[in-house]
């Protein structure tokens, strides 16, 4: 019996003599199988890196889907639109009727991805700071759709909102103004959003990307890709998104019929 508690007690002696070095190659391991945490520095670059990427390529891709919004209005409304890269053009009387779905459609582009943007950027806010650079900027940019209506003193009456307000039945700038506090809205979640997120500067850096994006687009670029058709009698719809290129918004009809002209 004397034999069994000596053997059992060396037994216990060794294991218990092993089990640190265990525990100190369990502790040198594991750190070469796990990712070495991201420095600061590297964390602002790809903060950087996604907004002026999304900067650069979200705006246009927005004016073009502004314009195939009134396109695809028009084939669903038995028309043949011919699609550019700033206006949406219809070779053919258009009824009087139709115009007002013709005309809403390019705004409702900017109006759904301002709310899932809003809706995405409140969804982050619960756990700011955000670390997932490609989200936050994802959602930045849908809800920048909502900016809009800033350009109410570039499109004036000539606006696909002034169209519809005067379809409506009113003054074709109430509309466009009422549209306005979306947008200051949109601009002060915004600034809010990105100063708690501490990413306030490149929030300033992707704004001069994405507007110089824009001038690009409908100077270089947009020409060159989708250029404007032309044609006799043409009944315009839509137009440049963001007023800086000219692009007329006044739905005429060739058609001498006063009942199914608009002017």
């Amino acid at each position: 019996r004397t034999k069994r508690m000596q053997a059992t007690a060396r037994m216990a002696s060794v294991v218990s003599s092993t089990l640190p070095a265990r525990r100190r190659l369990i502790r040198d391991v594991r750190p070469t199988n796990r990712a070495s945490p991201m420095t600061h520095s590297e964390h602002r670059g790809r903060q950087y890196l996604s907004a002026i990427l999304l900067a650069v390529f979200f705006p246009p891709l927005l004016i073009v889907l502004h314009e195939a919004g009134h396109y695809y209005a028009a084939r669903l409304l038995g028309y043949n639109p011919v699609f550019s890269y700033s206006e949406v053009r219809v070779f053919e009387p258009i009824d009087r009727r139709h115009l007002f779905p013709f005309t809403l459609a390019g705004p409702c582009v900017e109006v759904l991805f301002c709310i899932l943007g809003v809706l995405g950027l409140f969804r982050l806010r619960r756990r700011l700071p955000v670390r997932f650079s490609s989200e936050v900027w994802l959602w930045t940019a849908l809800a920048g759709s909502g900016l809009r209506w800033f350009m109410i003193p570039i499109h004036g009456q000539r606006g696909d909102e002034a169209s519809v307000s005067a379809m409506l039945g009113f003054h074709p700038l109430f509309l466009p103004f009422a549209l306005l506090p979306i947008s200051i809205v949109v601009t002060m979640l915004l600034i809010r959003f990105h100063h708690q997120n501490q990413t306030l500067l490149p929030l300033a850096v992707s704004s001069a990307f994405g507007a110089l994006s824009v001038i690009v687009w409908l100077t270089l670029l947009g020409p060159a890709l989708l250029p404007k058709p032309n044609g006799p009698n043409k009944t315009d719809a839509g137009n440049g998104s963001y007023g800086i290129c000219r692009v007329s918004n006044v739905l005429r009809s060739p058609s001498p019929d006063p009942r199914r002209s608009p002017n």
